[in-house]
Formats: structure tokens, sequence, C-alpha cells
């Protein structure tokens, strides 16, 4: 079953199944972040917090972003 919320996904590349884009883009209707980390596994934040961060920062602060931060 397709998923129609909007999804990001960063893969690291040391985790134990590592899923192709193709899977992505049938598996997530609305897929508009797919990143491929070269280092870190399961537990990526806490073994690659730097690259961790960036993703996110990455996300927090792409153009078009929405955000209902402070809004009832």
């Amino acid at each position: 079953m397709p998923i129609d919320l909007p999804v990001a996904v960063s893969i690291f590349k040391g985790d134990f199944f590592t899923p192709p884009k193709v899977w992505g883009d049938e598996t997530y209707s609305k897929l508009f972040y797919w990143n491929e980390v070269p280092k870190g596994a399961h537990f990526a934040a806490f073994e690659q917090p730097e690259l961790f961060v960036a993703v996110r920062d990455a996300l927090a602060t792409r153009p078009g972003r929405k955000t209902n931060v402070g809004k009832t």
C-alpha cells in the first residue's frame, strides 16, 4: 500500500539492509528527499552524529519547507 505523506529517507550504508531508491519511489508517492550516507548504520545518530545532524539541518532549511511550529 503506497504511503501518501511527505517522506524523507536517509540510507546509512553500514546498515544491514539498504534498499534501492526505486523501492522508495514505488512505496512513497510523496518522496521528496532520498539520501545515501556512506557511513553509519542502524544507530546513525549515535555512530555518526555530525552526518546525522547535517542531514537533519538540510531538511529543516530546505527551500519551500512548510511548518506548523507555533501554530494551533
